[in-house]
């Protein structure tokens, strides 16, 4: 149970990571 949390957790981080990424590519265009 403890792992997939972990998983879920970097996935969010990933997830969040690449919004960040995407919103700042958008608002350079």
């Amino acid at each position: 149970m403890a792992v997939k949390l972990l998983v879920f957790t970097q996935i969010q981080t990933s997830l969040n990571e690449v919004e960040k990424r995407v919103s700042r590519f958008s608002a350079s265009r």
